[in-house]
């Protein structure tokens, strides 16, 4: 685990740079205390890296265009050694994120870009939205040709949504902040794992959800990320415990992994710190339970722990998004629902037309019941592609949730399919 391991590399405040994007402007709560405004904020304050390595852009400024030149800006002015940290909050697919101008950032092209014009070697993204690990996905996918070294950290699985807290980014700000605790060896210093540690814990006590976290090339679990600057004089080890519970055998669970080394294939393979799937082969209720783990990237080991790091199958629930109006929300769906919305528009448009028409006409010929009629189709018609795009997302939850569409007790092949359809499903209203 992280905290025995010499101390590989320390990233200097004076050679990171720092790209902030927030486009989340029905989410306001919250944002100059715990999400994008108060992490730029804390870095200006707390961070120790130069203003001018910092580049923040929010809302009608992020549109598509804008975020992918301000990147190639701040790019163009890195060199070998450097560090650059990719924050964004706002909303997430499994293609990308969504800009102001209603545009996706595809991860492809993200990643793309940083590998041909950053000139460090080292990359850190943080991504506070729904269906954020499907960035991770796509780096994982891509692993063996990546020239820089990654570091990946998501709000979100790749097929869950993130809700309105900013918890990956208010863990964020504790740890440029050097909270007290938050280093798992009281050793004064917070490195990768000790940060994925905290807010792994934090997101499964405030949010009943799981992150996604990942390391590519020489990015090391054992990287200090920040310091403490008053660390307490006593050694104490801080950490949630979670909500024992009492197992059985082949019960499915959630344990909690401080991260290591396991063999995969005969290599060793590091899994960060994180809550992860598993089934219980033993159980001692007093001692310990024997377990086989496994995570979103079809790494599997075994391992034996203690009753408080186990939690119940049904313990994770996904949040669900509750920001936005109805007119946002229609955006993020695309096919079907914005073919009829665009319909009933159509129709909508050429009622009116007909109606303006009608009333020019002498009022012994006008025809009014006609355009009326068309009206009423229109809204029909819109009635419809409301209720498309409405319950596409409540099946696309439920499907996520409720035993009566398959989820934990199923056999393996059964819940890959499922998976698979579900992942299917939500690209075709983001594609």
């Amino acid at each position: 685990m992280s905290g025995m391991l010499k101390r590989s590399t320390t990233l200097s405040p004076q050679t990171t740079f720092v790209y902030i994007v927030g486009v989340c402007g029905e989410w306001q709560n919250g944002r100059t205390t715990e999400g994008d405004i108060a992490l730029h904020n804390t870095l200006l304050i707390a961070g120790g890296i130069p203003r001018d390595h910092i580049c923040h852009i929010k809302d009608k400024d992020a549109t598509r265009s804008n975020v992918i030149n301000g990147l190639k800006r701040l790019l163009s002015r890195t060199g070998p050694g450097d560090t650059l940290e990719v924050y964004f909050g706002g909303h997430g697919s499994s293609q990308g994120v969504g800009m102001y101008d209603k545009k996706l950032w595809k991860y492809v092209d993200m990643v793309r870009q940083i590998e041909r014009q950053f000139r460090g070697d080292r990359a850190v993204f943080l991504m506070d939205t729904c269906h954020a690990g499907a960035l991770g996905k796509h780096l994982f996918a891509r692993s063996k040709i990546l020239r820089v070294s990654y570091a990946f950290i998501g709000s979100t699985q790749s097929d869950s949504l993130a809700g309105g807290k900013w918890t990956l980014t208010a863990s964020l700000i504790d740890a440029i902040r050097g909270k007290a605790g938050l280093d798992r060896y009281s050793d004064g210093v917070i490195d990768f794992a000790d940060f994925v540690s905290y807010t792994a814990d934090r997101h499964a006590r405030e949010k009943k959800n799981r992150i996604s976290v990942q390391l590519f090339g020489q990015f090391r679990p054992n990287t200090v990320l920040f310091t403490i600057p008053d660390p307490p004089a006593v050694p104490r080890r801080k950490r949630w415990p979670g909500d024992s519970y009492t197992a059985s055998v082949r019960d499915r669970a959630f344990v909690k992994y401080e991260g290591g080394y396991e063999q995969q294939n005969g290599k060793p393979v590091y899994i960060p710190p994180n809550w992860y799937p598993c089934t219980v082969q033993r159980y001692e209720a007093s001692a310990f339970a024997v377990l086989n783990v496994t995570d979103e990237f079809g790494n599997t080991w075994s391992m034996s722990s203690s009753p408080p790091n186990l939690l119940p199958g049904d313990y994770f629930k996904e949040a669900i998004h509750s920001g936005g109006n109805i007119t946002e929300l229609l955006q993020w769906f695309r096919t079907p629902s914005k073919m009829i919305m665009q319909t009933a528009g159509n129709i909508f448009l050429e009622a009116s037309s007909d109606f303006a028409n009608e009333l020019k006409k002498p009022s012994g010929e006008r025809n009014i019941g006609k355009s009326a009629a068309k009206v009423a189709l229109a809204g029909t018609v819109g009635a419809v592609g409301l209720g498309v795009a409405v319950g596409a997302n409540i099946v696309s939850n439920l499907a996520k949730e409720t035993p009566m569409f398959g989820m934990l007790k199923r056999g393996k092949e059964r819940r890959k399919r499922r998976a698979k359809a579900a992942q299917n499903f939500m690209k075709s209203f983001f594609s």
